[in-house]
């Protein structure tokens, strides 16, 4: 099964050749990885069924190569999902998300693309209004998926860093933000979503030292 999941870093733009319906200076090749830099995040309108909706137009993206490589394009990409069970407590917010989909696009061709099945987005204790989620997707079109470069799955696993306009308490109420996220073609974050908050020391770790 194969699995992918989102996080956060900062990209460099690198020049390159275009090909048809791919990104500039796509050399094809086994992906390691696929950042997007600065996607809004906006979240309303608060409670139960209420949408996570993270937009990045003409962002930042990098896809890096395994084992080495990389190239650097705008793109498009969008994620929508919704809230199921809003778990806050001590005045840290935890929710439960279920359902949506997403896509990362380029010229307006799907380079990846697919559903989302459940996201869990929590606060950390150490940087109010840092939010971590981790979730699953599933990866079933675009592109970049073939057996090579990106291999089609029914599941993936995912994470994303949320730096938010406010300290949300719960997600009674909406609020925005910005996103960094990562994209990669297996399960090297977090399997499962009872060890989503395991991730909030690596990835702000990696926050300090962009």
């Amino acid at each position: 099964m194969t699995r992918a999941a989102i996080a956060c870093v900062l990209v460099i733009g690198l020049a390159g050749v275009a090909q048809a319906g791919l990104p500039p200076g796509y050399t094809g090749g086994p992906i390691d990885t696929i950042t997007v830099a600065n996607a809004d995040v906006d979240f309303g309108p608060g409670g139960a069924g209420s949408t996570l909706a993270l937009d990045a137009h003409t962002g930042m993206t990098t896809i890096y190569y395994d084992p080495s490589g990389t190239n650097t394009f705008s793109a498009d990409f969008d994620l929508d999902t919704f809230l199921a069970n809003d778990w806050s407590s001590g005045g840290l917010a935890d929710g439960y998300f279920t359902n949506g989909a997403w896509a990362l696009a380029y010229g307006g061709d799907d380079l990846l693309a697919g559903n989302v099945v459940w996201y869990r987005v929590a606060e950390s204790q150490d940087n109010p209004g840092v939010l971590i989620g981790v979730g699953a997707l599933t990866n079933t079109t675009g592109l970049l998926v073939d057996l090579t470069d990106w291999p089609e799955g029914e599941a993936s696993t995912s994470s994303i860093m949320f730096m938010l306009d406010m300290d949300p308490e719960d997600f009674s109420q909406p609020f925005t933000g910005s996103a960094m996220i990562n994209l990669a073609p297996d399960d090297r974050y977090i399997p499962e979503p009872i060890t989503a908050l395991l991730l909030v020391g690596g990835l702000l770790a990696i926050r300090r030292r962009m």
